[in-house]
């Protein structure tokens, strides 16, 4: 039981942290339209390099096509003691295709300035991006969302399944080890 009770309890963080989403756009496509573009919000998480970024992007029904999203990255590098070093700039995106799919996770995850020198400190920031889908064969209208992510902070179905296994199949041994103990010393 006290497994069961952690476990929900856990979910119930994990959910948390879902809800509090930095992007969160939604829309409808209409039939016969392929290609739709628009501006939202950047979906970098923190603020340093690397960047994080994921998008789950979800319809209410499974769709074949492209999304994509690009903006402009800046990143501003600091020495040990606060002093200016370098900045750059660059163009940063992701994409992902949909093969008769609801659901995809998008990574807009940057890793490709170099490292602030040692005791130093990176600045990144980031303007609206650009976002667009290519969908293919609608015929009838398609409900979007898209919202930021944190990936490995919501588990998916299968691995809340293992490890709930898991903490059952620890309690069970425990509970053999002290019968076995008891055993024993009787």
């Amino acid at each position: 039981m006290r497994i069961l009770k952690f476990a929900v309890a856990i979910a119930a963080v994990a959910l948390s942290a879902h809800a509090e989403a930095k992007v969160k756009i939604v829309g409808t496509i209409a039939p016969g339209t392929q290609y739709v573009s628009f501006t939202g919000p950047n979906p970098y998480i923190n603020d340093t390099i690397p960047l994080l970024g994921w998008l789950r992007v979800r319809f209410n029904r499974p769709v074949t096509g492209y999304f994509s999203g690009d903006g402009e990255v800046y990143v501003t590098s600091y020495d040990a003691d606060g002093n200016y070093v370098w900045d750059d700039n660059a163009g940063e995106g992701g994409s992902i295709l949909f093969t008769n799919e609801r659901v995809r996770d998008v990574n807009f995850t940057v890793t490709d300035f170099p490292p602030a020198e040692p005791g130093g400190h990176i600045d990144a920031s980031s303007t609206g991006f650009n976002y667009e889908f290519i969908l293919y064969g609608l015929d009838r209208q398609v409900r979007y969302s898209i919202t930021s992510i944190r990936p490995g902070a919501i588990p998916e179905p299968a691995t809340w399944a293992m490890m709930i296994a898991g903490f059952g199949g620890i309690g069970g041994m425990l509970r053999r080890r002290r019968r076995g103990m008891l055993r024993l010393t009787s």
